[in-house]
């Protein structure tokens, strides 16, 4: 089980990673994130900044850390991002195969096309 759960975290990551060869950047949440992120680190704080998203914290528990890389912020947040998004489908399908079986069951009977 745990180890399912490291490939299924690792193959996320590399795949959350892969997809930084497509230009991306981050939208206006993410980067009002980013920023608050980094304004936690330097001790200058304030969430008046107009534009920016409503506070939430679990974002800027990660962008907090994030934000000693400097330039490369903003595409750690995507990878992060990314491979969570990634997992939950991986939760989505654990959950789905627990509940209904593998395979469903036209596939069973043959029967599905």
């Amino acid at each position: 089980m745990k180890r399912r759960l490291a490939i299924a975290a690792g193959a996320s990551l590399a795949l959350a990673a892969a997809t930084l060869l497509i230009p991306s950047a981050p939208t206006t949440d993410p980067w009002g994130w980013i920023v608050w992120g980094r304004e936690i680190t330097h001790h200058q704080f304030s969430t008046a900044i107009g534009g920016a998203p409503s506070w939430k914290p679990l974002p800027v528990l990660f962008t907090t850390p994030l934000s000693a890389f400097g330039g490369a912020a903003p595409a750690l947040w995507l990878v992060v991002a990314r491979a969570g998004g990634l997992l939950a489908l991986v939760a989505a399908f654990r959950l789905g195969s627990r509940l209904g079986g593998r395979t469903p069951a036209c596939w069973r009977r043959r029967d599905c096309f």
